[in-house]
């Protein structure tokens, strides 16, 4: 599968006949599994420099580009990404394949979770729990939660701190959501999102 032009971020499989990748390339590609053809690319818009040190994100002189991460609803008809170098995440309807909107990360919700002045502010990771009730966003060393209306619900910030770098929600039988996350540090950390510290 040669269809992307960079680095591979993210892979996964909605179902056993399509499998879509998102790379640095800043597209999401969609690729059926019977003979791996490209169906179709979604192409997300690459950020404007925000004029200061780009770090290990780009290379001197480049903006940082590319998908970080993305997630697909249950429902298998709305999609959610993370890229580099922006401080949002954007939402994909996938029955058009076009963009559904974007959600701009408020400075509160990044200082809640440690993404200061001269962090890159982008989310690194991003999941759906089962039921389509809630999404997580994993910043470097944090998570905010936010229901499916896209209001921060919950915030985690793993002490003492250290990077994030894994987020899986285990299935339940009740409606409790617990949140596996893995960090830097070694450790696998086990959260109730309905019991986490609120966001203010």
């Amino acid at each position: 599968l040669l269809h992307h032009s960079s680095n591979i971020t993210a892979l996964y499989f909605p179902t056993r006949a399509k499998l879509l990748s998102s790379a640095e390339d800043s597209t999401i590609a969609i690729t059926r599994t019977r003979d791996w053809t490209a169906l179709s690319t979604i192409k997300a818009p690459i950020p404007k420099p925000q004029g200061r040190p780009s770090g290990d994100t780009a290379g001197p002189g480049e903006a940082p580009s590319g998908i970080n991460d993305f997630a697909v609803h249950p429902s298998m008809k709305l999609m959610l990404s993370v890229g580099k170098g922006e401080k949002c995440m954007r939402l994909w309807n996938l029955v058009t394949g076009k963009k559904a909107g974007v959600l701009n990360f408020d400075r509160n919700i990044l200082a809640a979770v440690g993404e200061g002045r001269f962090a890159s502010g982008e989310g690194r990771r991003v999941i759906w729990d089962k039921e389509g009730e809630e999404f997580a966003v994993g910043f470097e060393r944090g998570i905010v939660v936010f229901n499916i209306e896209s209001k921060p619900k919950a915030k985690i910030a793993p002490t003492p701190r250290t990077k994030i770098h894994q987020m899986h929600y285990l299935p339940s039988e009740s409606h409790q959501a617990t949140l596996l996350v893995s960090t830097e540090d070694g450790r696998v950390l086990l959260y109730d999102t309905a019991t986490t510290i609120p966001t203010e």
